[in-house]
């Protein structure tokens, strides 16, 4: 159970980090473009795919063909913990690269938009205000590193979960050979 929880863990974690070098050297993650959210989304559905992948490769290996729920729950965080910690290094070392200013430049991005759209001196003193906030948050490293982390082990969490409880039925997600056997 360990090793699966290290290997897929460690895959997904590296999956992650090279999507997040993607973005941020092809692309110009500091503009609201659909590129990075893209990229965001399809990282994500990787790594809950590799947590469900883990939790069946672990069910698959008992002895019955079953799983606890305590014991599907602990391979979907480990390997979703394992990926948030990895995506958080990744991102920490994508944010030391910019000299810690990828918060700011963000801000002053949306600000200049809002600019080029018309906004109203009143709306962009509060985009100014909002932005200000986070820029704030982004500074403290604690914060900053938490949201990261959180970003993907809290969808993550629920994915375990919710797959542990269909994964524990044997004839979810069943080995084909058993399948056709059971015919």
């Amino acid at each position: 159970m360990f090793r699966s929880v290290l290997l897929l863990g460690l895959a997904a974690g590296l999956i992650v980090a090279a999507l997040t070098l993607l973005v941020t050297t092809v692309g110009d993650p500091t503009q609201p473009t659909l590129f990075p959210l893209v990229i965001k989304y399809v990282t994500i559905a990787v790594v809950l795919f590799l947590c469900l992948f883990g939790i069946k490769r672990v069910r698959d290996r008992m002895p019955d063909r079953t799983i606890s729920l305590p014991q599907g729950i602990v391979v979907g965080f480990g390997i979703v913990a394992l990926a948030s910690l990895i995506y958080c290094i990744s991102w920490e070392v994508y944010y030391f690269s910019t000299d810690y200013q990828f918060a700011r430049e963000v801000s002053q991005n949306l600000i200049q938009r809002a600019q080029l759209e018309g906004a109203t001196a009143v709306e962009i003193a509060e985009l100014m205000e909002r932005n200000g906030k986070i820029v704030e948050a982004f500074a403290n490293p604690f914060l900053r590193i938490t949201m990261a982390f959180l970003q993907m082990f809290v969808i993550g969490a629920v994915v375990s979960i919710v797959g542990t409880l269909l994964i524990r039925n044997p004839k979810f997600w069943a080995i084909q050979s058993e399948h056709k056997n059971d015919s």
